[in-house]
């Protein structure tokens, strides 16, 4: 049996869902490959980009937050007590 909270999810999130069916460039079936692929490695990654739709949103979101940190370092690194030392 369904939760009331499972199936209110479920049914909002279902078109969504099927809305980019087969028009998305992963493969579920190459996705588990890779799933069992890191369970085998000796130094799995901590985190796993499944296809190259998600390399590229994370690529753009890093690219943004480091142009974002750059430009606010100096007001970051300025909340420092001020005996510390400023080498990040």
């Amino acid at each position: 049996m369904r939760s009331p909270t499972t199936t209110g999810c479920t049914s909002r999130c279902a078109p969504d869902a099927s809305r980019g069916s087969g028009r998305r460039p992963g493969g579920p079936d190459k996705a588990a490959a890779a799933v069992l692929r890191i369970v085998a490695a000796d130094r799995p990654p901590t985190r796993l980009l499944p296809g190259t739709d998600a390399l590229r949103l994370v690529r753009a979101g890093r690219g943004a937050f480091e142009r974002e940190m750059r430009a606010w370092a100096e007001l970051s690194a300025s909340t420092d007590f001020d005996d510390v030392s400023r080498s990040a």
